[in-house]
């Protein structure tokens, strides 16, 4: 189980996503909360991600088909990644971030995204 989380901030207001994935991984997670920050901007725009992920910057730097490519991993989140930048004719760019290393945002995504994942399986023991 593992718990994502995204802060948007668009036009000075601040706007927070986040849940949980039953099976994740760490690369799946991060995926899943640039996919549901993406969504969440209704207008086109570029759109900086700030995050402590290589793994999000380094594949985004390829091509689509690379991405999707039946054999790539995660290959239908980035197929969704994909779809909502289009969708919402976005432009996306990433700025990596040191983790764990004071950024307030980054700091405080990392602390919801944990707090879904507790929710999480505090549901699952109460059933």
């Amino acid at each position: 189980m593992g718990g994502w989380a995204a802060a948007c901030l668009e036009n000075g207001k601040k706007k927070y996503v986040a849940g949980y994935e039953k099976t994740a991984t760490n690369n799946s997670i991060e995926l899943k909360a640039v996919i549901e920050a993406v969504k969440a901007v209704l207008k086109p725009r570029i759109i900086t991600i700030y995050t402590d992920s290589n793994y999000l910057i380094s594949n985004w730097a390829h091509n689509e088909e690379w991405l999707v490519a039946p054999d790539h991993a995660n290959n239908e989140l980035w197929f969704e990644l994909i779809k909502a930048v289009k969708d919402g004719k976005h432009e996306i760019k990433f700025v990596k971030v040191k983790g764990h290393a004071g950024n307030a945002m980054n700091e405080y995504v990392d602390k919801l995204a944990k707090e879904q994942v507790a929710t999480a399986r505090h549901s699952l023991l109460k059933r």
